[in-house]
């Protein structure tokens, strides 16, 4: 699929030359990258261990966007561990984040495996209400899902019509897409 140890030699590369040069915002996000191939291998927990280095080190620059993306990556690999309620908690964290700096794109994400983890509790038009809540923002902002996202969407859009009544699907989901977006974050942030 990709040549993961070159991925991971030239993010320490990237890594060695920002600290050498103390860019702490760069180091974050090469921190975050390493994150990203080790979940790509399947090392969960190396990868959470990255993670949390690129999040302090945010945290400490106060970099919300930054936050808002660790926190989703920490959110979808509690997630593929089957640790749901951690996987909510973080992803909550950035929904959090990215509705503080306005960014539509990650709030929709955001909505989006929000709904996931709504489906493994058995919310299921709770799930479907997110996930047309996420499909309405993506469309008025021209924002489609994209790379490693879309496959979650498709899943989760596959979970709800095999759990659901296609007229309770259809009515939750129409629910999400015609609701004020300020509704459906409320009823998630104030849980």
């Amino acid at each position: 699929m990709g040549n993961f140890e070159a991925a991971v030699a030239y993010f320490h590369q990237g890594l060695d030359a920002a600290q050498r040069v103390n860019v702490p915002w760069e180091t974050a996000s090469l921190w975050n990258g390493l994150g990203e191939v080790a979940r790509s291998q399947g090392h969960i927990e190396e990868a959470l261990a990255h993670y949390a280095k690129a999040l302090e080190i945010s945290e400490e620059l106060g970099n919300r966007w930054m936050i808002a993306h660790v926190l989703d990556n920490i959110g979808h690999a509690a997630y593929s561990q089957g640790r749901y309620d951690v996987a909510r908690d973080h992803f909550r964290g950035s929904l959090e984040a990215s509705v503080a700096l306005g960014d539509e794109r990650g709030i929709a994400m955001c909505l989006e495996k929000l709904g996931g983890v709504a489906i493994t509790q058995k919310q299921l038009e709770f799930a479907a209400t997110l996930l047309g809540a996420a499909e309405a923002l993506r469309e008025a902002r021209n924002t489609p899902v994209e790379g490693m996202d879309a496959a979650d969407y498709r899943h989760f859009a596959e979970q709800l019509q095999q759990q659901l009544a296609a007229d309770v699907l259809r009515t939750a989901w129409d629910a999400g897409r015609t609701l004020p977006l300020s509704i459906v974050l409320a009823r998630i942030l104030d849980q």
